[in-house]
Protein backbone atom coordinates (compact mmCIF):
# COMPACT_ATOMS: atom_id res chain seq x y z
CA UNK A 1 0.00 0.00 0.00
CA UNK A 2 1.32 3.41 -0.92
CA UNK A 3 1.67 5.84 1.98
CA UNK A 4 1.58 9.60 1.43
CA UNK A 5 5.00 11.02 0.48
CA UNK A 6 5.17 13.39 3.46
CA UNK A 7 4.49 10.47 5.81
CA UNK A 8 7.17 8.35 4.15
CA UNK A 9 9.75 11.13 4.51
CA UNK A 10 8.93 11.73 8.18
CA UNK A 11 8.95 8.01 8.99
CA UNK A 12 12.43 7.65 7.51
CA UNK A 13 13.73 10.61 9.50
CA UNK A 14 12.45 9.03 12.75
CA UNK A 15 12.71 12.37 14.50
CA UNK A 16 10.21 13.89 15.27
CA UNK A 17 7.79 10.97 15.64
CA UNK A 18 4.84 10.44 13.33
CA UNK A 19 1.57 9.61 15.04
CA UNK A 20 -1.56 8.32 13.43
CA UNK A 21 -5.23 7.87 14.25
CA UNK A 22 -7.42 5.30 12.53
CA UNK A 23 -11.17 5.62 12.11
CA UNK A 24 -13.56 3.11 10.57
CA UNK A 25 -16.61 4.68 9.00
CA UNK A 26 -19.06 2.89 6.70
CA UNK A 27 -16.58 0.11 5.97
CA UNK A 28 -13.80 2.55 5.07
CA UNK A 29 -10.63 2.97 7.13
CA UNK A 30 -9.39 6.53 7.40
CA UNK A 31 -5.91 6.98 8.84
CA UNK A 32 -4.72 10.51 9.59
CA UNK A 33 -1.02 11.11 10.19
CA UNK A 34 0.42 13.95 12.26
CA UNK A 35 3.92 15.16 13.06
CA UNK A 36 4.72 17.99 15.49
CA UNK A 37 0.99 18.58 15.91
CA UNK A 38 0.49 19.23 12.19
CA UNK A 39 -1.47 17.03 9.78
CA UNK A 40 0.88 15.57 7.17
CA UNK A 41 -1.30 13.08 5.33
CA UNK A 42 -4.26 10.74 5.15
CA UNK A 43 -4.82 7.21 3.87
CA UNK A 44 -8.19 5.67 3.01
CA UNK A 45 -9.03 2.11 2.04
CA UNK A 46 -11.95 -0.35 2.37
CA UNK A 47 -11.71 -2.28 5.63
CA UNK A 48 -10.69 -5.90 5.19
CA UNK A 49 -8.23 -7.84 7.33
CA UNK A 50 -5.94 -8.23 4.31
CA UNK A 51 -5.93 -4.49 3.58
CA UNK A 52 -5.27 -3.69 7.24
CA UNK A 53 -2.28 -6.04 7.29
CA UNK A 54 -1.02 -4.52 4.03
CA UNK A 55 -1.18 -1.03 5.57
CA UNK A 56 0.61 -2.24 8.71
CA UNK A 57 3.38 -3.87 6.65
CA UNK A 58 3.79 -0.65 4.65
CA UNK A 59 4.24 1.33 7.87
CA UNK A 60 6.75 -1.18 9.24
CA UNK A 61 8.71 -1.25 5.99
CA UNK A 62 9.01 2.54 5.93
CA UNK A 63 10.12 2.71 9.55
CA UNK A 64 12.64 -0.12 9.30
CA UNK A 65 13.49 -0.99 5.69
CA UNK A 66 14.66 -4.55 5.15
CA UNK A 67 13.38 -6.03 8.41
CA UNK A 68 10.15 -7.34 6.90
CA UNK A 69 11.99 -9.06 4.06
CA UNK A 70 12.69 -11.99 6.39
CA UNK A 71 9.16 -12.16 7.78
CA UNK A 72 7.15 -12.10 4.56
CA UNK A 73 4.65 -14.86 4.05
CA UNK A 74 6.24 -18.15 3.23
CA UNK A 75 4.46 -20.93 1.43
CA UNK A 76 2.71 -23.25 3.82
CA UNK A 77 3.44 -26.89 3.28
CA UNK A 78 0.61 -29.30 3.83
CA UNK A 79 1.37 -32.23 6.05
CA UNK A 80 0.24 -35.64 4.98
CA UNK A 81 -2.50 -37.41 6.86
CA UNK A 82 -1.62 -39.34 9.97
CA UNK A 83 -1.47 -43.05 9.48
CA UNK A 84 -4.61 -44.73 10.75
CA UNK A 85 -4.40 -46.70 13.96
CA UNK A 86 -5.01 -50.43 13.93
CA UNK A 87 -8.67 -51.41 14.29
CA UNK A 88 -8.13 -53.36 17.48
CA UNK A 89 -6.57 -50.36 19.17
CA UNK A 90 -9.10 -47.76 18.05
CA UNK A 91 -12.13 -49.76 19.19
CA UNK A 92 -11.05 -50.25 22.79
CA UNK A 93 -13.64 -49.60 25.43
CA UNK A 94 -13.09 -46.60 27.61
CA UNK A 95 -12.46 -47.43 31.22
CA UNK A 96 -15.37 -46.79 33.52
CA UNK A 97 -15.13 -44.82 36.69
CA UNK A 98 -14.94 -46.86 39.81
CA UNK A 99 -18.05 -47.09 41.92
CA UNK A 100 -16.23 -45.47 44.84
CA UNK A 101 -15.74 -42.27 42.81
CA UNK A 102 -19.38 -41.91 41.89
CA UNK A 103 -21.53 -39.69 44.00
CA UNK A 104 -24.57 -41.37 45.34
CA UNK A 105 -27.44 -39.17 46.41
CA UNK A 106 -29.11 -40.28 49.58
Amino acid sequence: MKLPDAVTEKLREKDPPVTHAAFIEDGEVIIRYTCDGKAIGQTMFPYTPKAWIDWFRSMMEEMSPGILADTKKKKVTVRGKRPSTPASRSRRMHSRKRASRRRVKT
